[in-house]
């Protein structure tokens, strides 16, 4: 083989630089608090599609909960504070309604999404057992 070809074949993968997209948005979260708060909100922002590729998952996961959920009884200062916050992230009052009155959980939160025509789909790699203790064919299920 000439070394022309060779160089080819070793170059397969890319070629040139990516081009600038100036419609990208990255946000860097440090825990999984953090994460997961945005992650509800987000999904709950969500208009056309969802789609999410992890391992290390669980239906039943609660993305979001204690006082991050209902931060006081309805009419107290501490909730308002709360929907305030929600109604500044871009939440519409629906999805508000159903952060206030369910369980976060991942299927509750992805659930009511497909429920208003959001198209979800998930995909769940396995992982080492020391990276995860989650089941992804039960997750799947």
């Amino acid at each position: 083989m000439s070394t022309n070809n060779e160089q080819q074949l070793n170059n397969w993968w890319a070629e040139g630089d990516t081009p600038v997209h100036t419609d990208s948005r990255v946000a860097y979260y440090v825990d999984a608090h953090s994460t997961f708060l945005a992650m509800c909100s987000q999904f709950l922002m969500a208009r056309q599609y969802i789609y999410v590729a992890v391992w290390g998952v669980s239906p039943l996961m609660e993305l979001v909960r204690g006082t991050d959920q209902r931060a006081g009884p309805d009419g107290s200062p501490e909730q308002e504070t709360l929907l305030a916050a929600l109604r500044e992230e871009g939440l519409q009052q629906p999805e508000i309604d159903f952060w206030c009155s369910h369980d976060l959980t991942l299927q509750a939160v992805l659930g009511y999404m497909v429920s208003k025509g959001v198209e979800v789909k998930v995909l769940i790699w396995a992982s080492p057992e020391h990276f995860s203790h989650d089941d992804p064919k039960a997750a799947h299920k």
